[in-house]
């Protein structure tokens, strides 16, 4: 038999016990959706995650900040815009860079309530680049900046504990010494740091603040975990130049803890993706395995006829094959369309579209693998076919 005639045949056969069919095929073709929606429901589920892990722990930052030991003669030469500068426009994978004093404590005071707390100097890009949000009044102005304003935004408890549930915006507060106006008021956030924190643009802090001459630190946001050890051990390289004498005066801090535990989050999640993927496929190709052994059964006297009048064990476990091939690629094709009505209501309800990278190469793999696992439970059904004996075949017509 030609295999363009065993297909023939295959479709003609399927059409006629369609119901049958249908049965077969639905767990193959729930097992390919789910194989396609699972992977971008495990991706979306690794997005927020990742970014949920990352805020808490800055896992995405690096910081680097001058050592200052006494041994090496009174600290190391401090941060410029300059080195700032260079660093966003020469290295690869970073999405922002900032600069920021914030090794210092101090008492501020409102009237009669009085908090010791940080205060931290920061630039413009600060608030971006750590995903911070102002809930009431502005962050810093470039005219704030440039005009050396003597502003301040307030961390969520630091407001709370100085005015309680007073109006904070436009009060006037005293840290280290020092009169400042609030401008805003930062949403609370998991991070105590941020929270209990005076905020400062950095030129202001550097005009007024004794605690604050010198940048001692800025921090570099990579573009994707995956790029942070590459670009601390770069900076790492690069800083060395940086040190009179080949002395190391800077130190690249990374969070090892954060960046482990999205390592470790999305390996087990990627496994149990993938556990229910093969585990619904592996029902799926149960199910077709069953459904052929009873075809085997029902057409016995079809076998043994096409076996006496000269079909070979071959031909006949090639045309159980191209059916169960035939009926796989049906169910797997069916399976991608339900897939991809998921995976598009997973970007309608996320408003997420690059969680949907659904590539045409990831698609054939997927099908042809629902296909190999379809042809390998129908395996049996064939072989068992292609053995049955002729005389007995015809007898159980």
């Amino acid at each position: 038999m030609r295999l363009l005639d065993a297909f023939d045949f295959a479709i003609t056969q399927l059409v006629r016990n369609l119901r049958r069919s249908a049965v077969a095929a639905l767990g193959l073709l729930i097992g390919v959706a789910a194989l396609l929606a699972l992977e971008t429901l495990g991706r979306a589920t690794s997005f927020y995650l990742t970014g949920f892990i990352e805020h808490l722990g800055k896992a995405r930052i690096i910081r680097v900040r001058v050592l200052g030991t006494k041994a090496l003669g009174g600290g190391a030469r401090p941060f410029t815009e300059a080195d700032l500068e260079r660093v966003r426009r020469e290295y690869p994978h970073v999405a922002g860079v900032t600069a920021a004093v914030i090794d210092w404590d101090a008492q501020v005071a409102f009237r009669r309530a009085l908090t010791t707390t940080h205060v931290a100097a920061m630039d413009g890009h600060y608030l971006d680049v750590f995903g911070l949000a102002v809930a009431t009044g502005r962050p810093f102005s470039a005219e704030d900046e440039g005009s050396h304003a003597a502003v301040a935004v307030l961390g969520a408890e630091t407001c709370d504990r100085l005015f309680g549930s007073d109006h904070a915006l436009g009060a006037v507060v005293v840290a280290e010494g020092v009169p400042v106006t609030v401008v805003g008021v930062l949403e609370p956030t998991l991070s105590e740091e941020w929270n209990n924190t005076v905020y400062v643009p950095l030129a202001s802090a550097m005009a007024r603040f004794a605690g604050c001459r010198k940048l001692n630190a800025f921090y570099v946001a990579a573009d994707d975990t995956a790029h942070v050890r590459g670009l601390a051990d770069q900076l790492r390289h690069d800083l060395r130049s940086w040190a009179p004498g080949g002395l190391q005066q800077y130190e690249v801090d990374v969070n090892k803890t954060a960046l482990q535990q999205i390592t470790d989050s999305l390996l087990v999640l990627r496994v149990f993706v993938w556990a229910v993927s093969l585990v619904t496929l592996a029902l799926g190709g149960i199910g077709i395995m069953n459904v052929f052994l009873a075809l085997v059964t029902e057409r016995s006297a079809e076998m043994g006829i096409r076996k006496a009048v000269g079909a070979t064990e071959a031909e006949i476990a090639l045309q159980v094959m191209v059916e169960a091939s035939v009926l796989c690629l049906a169910a797997s094709s069916a399976g991608v369309a339900l897939g991809a009505l998921v995976i598009r209501a997973v970007v309608l309800i996320t408003g997420e579209p690059e969680l949907a990278a659904l590539s045409v190469p990831h698609v054939v793999a997927v099908v042809a693998f629902a296909v190999l696992v379809g042809l390998a439970f129908s395996l049996s059904p064939a072989l068992r076919a292609a053995r049955k004996d002729v005389v007995e075949a015809i007898r159980s017509r």
